[in-house]
């Protein structure tokens, strides 16, 4: 899978707490991916800046604490990727998916959260999130967790890897109907 290259944000919208971090130094000629990180615990986005810097160098990494701040970044900025926190203090991540979807459907996003059950697993899932991630992973997990994008295949923690089979082993096999040949 190859993303949208674009130019290194700058640190506009201020006043909404949000900021851009280039994570290495970039040659002003070079474009680079645009990655979004949305989480209300500045410990969380420094794990999920971590893992993008030491994944993908020179990337541009754009943070938002607040449902507010990510709707601002999703309509105001060009994205390659979006991390994405469920839990946020002024809505629910699910509905900045929904936006996202909206405004940049062709924006992957990773769901990063603690949230393990049926219910926000499926539902984020349906809405769009082009992968699920556990908090509970490493930097290192994380960003091969991400870097396995690059080719194609969906980042999942083992647990939520093993939750989707479960999920689908207990549903009962509808054979398709036998053709009659005529």
């Amino acid at each position: 899978m190859a993303w949208n290259a674009v130019v290194p944000l700058g640190t506009r919208s201020a006043s909404l707490g949000l900021t851009a971090i280039t994570v290495c130094p970039v040659p002003s000629d070079v474009q680079t991916a645009s990655i979004l990180a949305i989480d209300d615990h500045p410990a969380a986005r420094a794990w999920l800046r971590s893992a993008v810097a030491a994944t993908f160098p020179g990337t541009s990494i754009q943070e938002a604490g607040s449902c507010a701040q990510a709707m601002h970044a999703l309509r105001n900025h060009r994205l390659s990727l979006v991390l994405l926190d469920l839990g946020l203090p002024d809505g629910n991540g699910l509905q900045v998916l929904d936006e996202l979807r909206r405004v940049q459907p062709d924006c992957p996003c990773v769901i990063t959260t603690v949230f393990d059950d049926d219910e926000h697993v499926f539902r984020a899932l349906r809405g769009g999130a082009a992968g699920y991630v556990l908090k509970d992973q490493s930097q290192n997990e994380l960003g091969d967790l991400l870097k396995q994008m690059l080719d194609g295949r969906p980042p999942l923690s083992p647990g939520i890897a093993r939750r989707m089979l479960h999920h689908f082993s207990a549903m009962p096999v509808v054979e398709p109907p036998a053709s009659t040949g005529a």
